[in-house]
Formats: C-alpha cells, sequence, structure tokens
C-alpha cells in the first residue's frame, strides 16, 4: 500500500501480489493443493491492505485483520482459520465452489450441470451486486475527485 494525496485528498495505491510461494514453501504447496485455502489468504490480503488504504495500523492482535506477522505467530493457523469456517458454513456462495463440484461430478461419472446451473446463478448475482457497488462508487468518486492531468 501506498499512500498517495491527489488535489490535496488522502487517497492509496493498494497493491496485492497472489504469489503463494512469497509466503513460504508450507503456504505454497497448500495453497496448489487447496484453492480454498488460496483464495481464503488473497481475500484476507486484500482486506488487510484496503485497511492501510483507510488509514489503519498494524496491531499485534493475532485475531485482528490489522495483525503484523512481525510481531510472530502461526501463520497458517492465521489464514486456516478463515478457510475452517468457510468451509463449515458450506462455501455456497463461491462460484469457484460449484465449478469444482461440477469437475469433481464429472469425473466420478455423475452430471455436472445442478454444480454448473448454480455456478452461473451465483456468477451473475455477484455481477449484478459488482454493477451496483461500481455505479456508487463511481459516482461518490466523481463528487470528491478530479481525475485531471495536469
Amino acid at each position: 500500500m501506498r499512500p498517495l494525496v491527489t488535489h490535496g485528498r488522502q487517497g492509496a495505491a493498494v497493491f496485492i501480489r497472489a504469489d503463494m510461494n512469497a509466503l513460504g514453501l508450507e503456504i505454497g504447496l497448500r495453497a496448489r493443493r487447496d484453492p480454498l485455502w488460496r483464495e481464503s489468504i488473497v481475500y484476507l490480503t486484500c482486506l488487510h491492505e484496503t485497511g492501510h488504504a483507510l488509514g489503519l495500523a498494524h496491531t499485534a492482535d493475532f485475531a485482528d485483520i490489522m495483525y503484523s506477522f512481525q510481531f510472530g505467530g502461526d501463520i497458517p493457523d492465521y489464514f486456516g482459520r478463515y478457510r475452517r469456517i468457510l468451509a463449515s458454513s458450506g462455501v455456497w456462495l463461491l462460484a469457484p465452489t460449484w465449478g469444482f463440484r461440477a469437475i469433481k461430478e464429472a469425473a466420478l461419472g455423475g452430471s455436472p450441470w445442478p454444480a454448473i446451473g448454480m455456478c452461473a446463478v451465483v456468477s451473475v448475482a455477484y455481477l449484478a451486486i459488482a454493477l451496483v457497488c461500481l455505479a456508487f462508487f463511481e459516482r461518490l468518486a466523481r463528487s470528491r475527485a478530479s481525475l485531471r492531468l495536469a
């Protein structure tokens, strides 16, 4: 995250590097075997960096999204907690989960179409939510900022 000031207004440039191998061998190997684990890490990292963009600092509280691994702690367990919550809830709202189910059903000789249909439904719902959010944030940005290059 890099703070920015544009026309007197604070902002931030957020960069997320989704290279699991950069987090160590154990995390890299597990991320290749477990897509939900990998997506949990990417999501929590995005959330953490967005916190910085909003002005939040690191904390020493292991349960906090702004926790810094410089304080130590079990990194796989930190990300694993969220992954366990997702797994226990069924993760039915994640379109990739339904895609994986379709592949698994097809590989086992079953019909992938129910899972593909649910994947499509969830994807369309996400698209609708994204469009509403985009329109909101675009209006907000236009009312508060300038896009001038000079």
